[in-house]
């Protein structure tokens, strides 16, 4: 539910600052209040170029840009916590884990 609410939200907050009632933006975009009032409940989910158009009508640009995702099994904690530690104490780390994977390969080609 949040996701698709998320529209209905940017148009209360825009039109919350540009001081218009719901009624009014309905008028000015014309629309029902019935479909402002579903559109910020969440009950009905606008398009983005409905938002773009009812942010308009309130002064206010939708800004949307290109976000990579975190590709799964990568540890963003584990890495903040490398991040911490000095650099000389990360390079100390890279290598006593270079020194286990090569005693883990000498293991298995001996079998």
């Amino acid at each position: 539910m949040r996701n698709r609410a998320r529209g209905g939200e940017l148009i209360k907050e825009a039109r919350r600052k540009a001081a218009l009632t719901q009624l009014q933006l309905a008028r000015r975009l014309g629309t029902g209040q019935s479909v402002i009032v579903r559109w910020e409940r969440g009950e009905r989910s606008p398009t983005v170029e409905t938002v773009r158009r009812c942010l308009a009508v309130c002064g206010f640009d939708l800004d949307t840009r290109l976000v990579a995702r975190t590709p799964s099994g990568v540890d963003a904690g584990a890495i903040g916590r490398l991040l911490q530690l000095s650099p000389t104490k990360r390079l100390e780390l890279a290598a006593a884990e270079a020194a286990s994977l090569r005693a883990f390969d000498d293991a298995i080609a001996g079998l």
